[in-house]
């Protein structure tokens, strides 16, 4: 097959053969963190709920494809994944019915506003810099969304309030890490301190903010306490958006030795320019964060374009990421 396009089309074909004749399908566009995904949505029969469907998405089951090209094996892990399907739905479904139910599993996710504007549409968040902070629930190594119809069976609690108790809750059960960069590409995943006296000679260029699973972690520098405890260890430092799941701490003063005490503005695009290099070639386009970088100079997190502070009244969208 010649592309991702064609596989598509003859895997839909090959699915309509095999579905029982109680199961459909319908094609689907999904808004997603950072675009919008192809896919079908399979209903599970009459047996299941009204709301449980599978949703299979285009790009996951041409990755499988990529590695067997079995038909057989790719049908049958297809199968394994819609028969756990109706359970995880149902559940999720019930856990969302009240506040009291769901709050146990909701946690902080962090997009990029520009880019998620459609999705923003349907979700409750608030705006940080160039970046929205939204809800989600994730339960059983399932995730969903929070969105506008859920949060309106929760009567008149503010999303604030939500989102503060979330990041509490995250703060408490999957804690912040902050690894240096050599270590953990060395495997040596030892995590730092994150408070004290500066390192000295020791400290490094890169450092990793993140938590113990890694996953989803982005929100941490975006807490005032969290920017204080940075700016206590390594005095001023710029914010790189990694991903939404980490975001790299580089203390300034390091980094401006390392290029040889170049003015600030040069060195900020320098960095900018490797994000933006590194979003492009190694960042999956659902988990980039932002083209830009940022700076905490022990008073606020400014967002920084070419060098430059920039003030989001008068400044333009970026460009998809």
């Amino acid at each position: 097959m010649e592309n991702k396009e064609e596989f598509w089309e003859i895997f839909l074909k090959e699915l309509q053969k095999r579905l029982p004749q109680d199961r459909s399908f319908i094609r689907i566009e999904v808004p997603k963190i950072n675009g919008v995904y192809q896919g079908i949505s399979i209903s599970l029969g009459k047996e299941y709920m009204e709301q449980a469907s599978a949703v299979i998405y285009r790009d996951e089951i041409y990755a499988k494809w990529e590695k067997s090209r079995d038909w057989e094996s790719l049908f049958a892990d297809l199968e394994r994944n819609i028969q756990r399907t109706p359970d995880a739905v149902n559940t999720l479904l019930e856990t969302c019915e009240s506040y009291e139910s769901a709050k146990n599993y909701l946690q902080p996710i962090v997009m990029n506003y520009e880019n998620n504007r459609s999705l923003l549409g349907r979700i409750p968040y608030q705006r940080e810099q160039d970046l929205a902070c939204g809800l989600q629930m994730i339960r059983d190594g399932y995730r969903m969304l929070l969105s506008n119809s859920i949060l309106g069976k929760w009567g008149n609690i503010p999303f604030k309030t939500m989102y503060e108790a979330a990041v509490s809750q995250a703060m408490e059960k999957n804690g912040p890490m902050l690894f240096n960069m050599e270590s953990l590409m060395a495997g040596m995943e030892e995590n730092d301190s994150m408070v004290g006296e500066p390192g000295g000679k020791d400290e490094k260029i890169f450092y990793i903010l993140t938590n113990r699973e890694k996953s989803y972690a982005s929100f941490y520098v975006l807490l005032p306490e969290m920017q204080e405890k940075l700016y206590e260890r390594f005095g001023s430092y710029y914010v790189l958006p990694s991903s939404i799941h980490e975001t790299l701490i580089v203390p300034k003063k390091i980094i401006q030795e390392v290029y040889g005490n170049i003015e600030e503005a040069q060195c900020a695009e320098i960095l900018q320019e490797m994000v933006i290099s590194i979003n492009r070639s190694s960042v999956l386009p659902q988990e980039r964060l932002s083209d830009h970088i940022y700076q905490y100079d022990g008073k606020q997190l400014q967002c920084l374009d070419k060098g430059k502070v920039i003030s989001f009244s008068d400044r333009k969208p970026q460009p998809k990421l």
